[in-house]
Formats: structure tokens, C-alpha cells, sequence
């Protein structure tokens, strides 16, 4: 029996610069961070060739199988089972999986459970992969297998862990980990909160609506990920600078930026999640992930902190706080039959 955890990750700058139809020509940056939220799952290898995959992704009852050839895809766990088909395990198993947060919210959860599941199943067949093995082929699950659009940020960051920046060109993908003083790190969380605004959101349709706004005005939407590709840059060199409240206002510029991108991006009521969180302390912030829904990332004066989390609770939304993380995917073995 193995375990392991895979945690989610927060974008602070670059998202949008990771999708090919911009990298391919004028190269992508991203700097990403994982946090203390995971994916959680346990393998069992059965003696048969049945296959049973629990997981509260959904409330869909078990997808259980007598072999791998009778994986379909029919929207119950599609993920999970084209990881299994590419790896093409020669033995039954039983897959259990469960997540701190629900998918949907921004915080690469589909990535991170991708992930997961390869580096369960690698174990199992005695293949040892390193972290851009894996990423690639949770990338080749979701995008080539199940056709699914998306950026390629998440994956890497599931796989590493800690603070990363990452470049993609149409030939290589490069991620250096970033030296930040953990003084640094320590004082970047004091100034950061996640709020959840509701209106979960499927990433895919997002990155449909951003390059249909691509082919209408191609010429701004390029501007505006170019300049998101510059705020990265300079957010990087803040972060080794340890230049705080400077890393906020580029929250902010990379978001009024970013919601340009498309007319699904953003909506009333996230811009009023947003305002209401500039009128109460906040410097700045994002909403993580594709757009549409999820998690609004405040980077606030730690002054005005409980002010901003009474107005933002008053208008509905949820807080969670959070922790930065250092290791990406991780296993271990247990005796325990329980």
C-alpha cells in the first residue's frame, strides 16, 4: 500500500503567458508557488486485473472495472482514466482519492491530482520518473488525451514544489527554483489571504474565450500578455529583493491586465469582491487560476487585515489562509490495512 499528496499551487505572476498559441511565438514566464492544500491519494495493487477508482471529485458513485480495457470515457473520472490508459499499468488496483479543495476554484486541483495518480501508479511499476516526466505526461492527459485547453505551469508546479519560475518556448521548458530567504517567504504570507468568491469555473471554456478575443484583437490581447510577461520578470526580482508592497501593486497591475484577456475572465461579481477588497486594506491581488470563479489572492497591509476579512466575509465570501510549501509531490509507504 502506497500513499502520497500532491499540493495545489497559487499563480502570482505570468498566468496566460503559459498557453502555447502565445508562447510558441514570444515565450511565456511564470512565477507559481504551492501551498499547504493537496490532493491526497492511496493505492492498493490487486492480484486481479480489476480496477476501482473512489474519489470526491464528484459525487458520482465508484468507477470499478474488470481491466483497463474496459476504461470509456463518459465524464466520471475522465482524468484519473486516461492517466491509467497512457501508463497502461499490467495490474488491477484500487485508487483512493480525496482533495483539501474542490476542483474548480484556481488552484491547479485537476494538475495536482494528475500528478498524484502518476507518480502512485510509476511507483507501483517500479518506474522511476523525474518531476518534468511527470508534468509531461499529466500535460499529455489532460490536453492531448482528453483534448482539454489549458497552460502548462500547473503540472510543473505539482511536481516540484516551492516557489518556481518557470520559462516555456516553443522547443523547451525550463523551471528554476527560486533561493527566496525563508525571512522573506515568512513575510509574504502575513500579507496574503485567499478569498473564495463561488462560481466555480471549468478552465477549459476560459481558454477558449481568452483566443477567441485573440482572433478578434489580437493586437491587445498580446500587449496585455506581454506586458503580464514583463510584471513576472519584475516580480521575480522582487521577491529575491524582498521588495514586499511592490509585489502588491503588481498583483494588481497583472490583473487589470489579465481581465482583458476575455469576456469570461471576469464578471460583477468578482470586480465587486475585488473592490470591496481595495477600498479595505487590500494593495492588490489576482483571481487565481483560468478566471471566471475561484479564489481572489489579496496582498494586504497586515494593518488593515481584520477590516478586509469583516468586508469581505460581509459580502459573502469565504476566507482561507495558508501556507506556502517547499516539496511538491510526495509518497510513502504504510503497513497499516486500515
Amino acid at each position: 500500500m502506497v500513499r502520497g499528496r500532491a499540493p495545489l499551487r497559487i499563480g502570482l505572476a505570468g498566468g496566460g503567458t503559459d498557453l502555447p498559441n502565445f508562447f510558441e511565438k514570444y515565450g511565456g514566464v511564470v512565477i507559481s508557488s504551492t501551498i499547504d492544500k493537496y490532493c491526497y491519494g492511496t493505492i492498493i495493487k490487486r492480484a486481479d486485473n480489476k480496477i476501482i477508482i473512489d474519489s470526491d471529485i464528484t459525487s458520482d458513485k465508484d468507477v470499478t472495472v474488470s481491466s483497463i480495457k474496459d476504461l470509456k470515457y463518459d465524464g466520471k473520472f475522465d482524468l484519473i482514466k486516461a492517466i491509467i490508459k497512457l501508463m497502461n499499468p499490467d495490474f488491477g488496483f484500487e485508487l483512493y482519492l480525496h482533495n483539501d479543495v474542490p476542483p474548480g476554484r484556481g488552484l491547479g486541483s485537476s494538475a495536482s491530482l494528475s500528478v498524484l495518480v502518476i507518480s502512485l501508479l510509476a511507483y507501483m511499476q517500479n518506474k522511476s520518473y523525474d518531476e518534468y516526466k511527470i508534468a509531461e505526461i499529466a500535460y499529455n492527459a489532460e490536453r492531448e488525451e482528453l483534448k482539454i485547453r489549458g497552460g502548462w505551469q500547473d503540472q510543473y508546479a505539482a511536481a516540484i514544489g516551492g516557489f518556481n519560475f518557470m520559462e516555456f518556448s516553443k522547443d523547451k521548458t525550463l523551471v528554476y527554483p527560486l533561493r527566496i530567504k525563508k525571512d522573506i517567504i515568512r513575510e509574504l504570507n502575513g500579507h496574503m489571504l485567499l478569498c473564495y468568491v463561488g462560481q466555480e469555473h471549468f478552465s477549459s471554456d476560459i481558454h477558449k474565450s481568452t483566443e477567441e478575443q485573440m482572433e478578434r484583437d489580437e493586437g491587445e490581447v498580446l500587449s496585455n500578455l506581454k506586458r503580464i510577461k514583463e510584471i513576472a520578470l519584475e516580480t521575480k526580482d522582487c521577491l529575491l529583493k524582498n521588495e514586499i508592497k511592490r509585489i502588491g501593486e503588481l498583483l494588481h497591475e497583472s490583473w487589470e491586465n489579465k481581465r482583458k484577456l476575455g469576456n469570461k475572465t471576469s464578471n460583477p461579481v468578482i470586480d465587486e469582491f475585488y473592490e470591496i477588497g481595495l477600498k479595505n486594506g487590500a494593495y492588490g491581488g489576482k483571481l487565481l487560476g483560468a478566471g471566471g470563479g475561484g479564489y481572489i489572492l489579496f496582498f494586504y497591509s497586515p494593518k488593515k487585515r481584520n477590516q478586509l476579512v469583516r468586508a469581505l466575509k460581509n459580502a459573502g465570501g469565504e476566507i482561507m489562509t495558508f501556507n506556502f510549501e517547499s516539496e511538491g509531490v510526495t509518497l510513502w509507504t504504510s503497513k497499516n490495512k486500515i
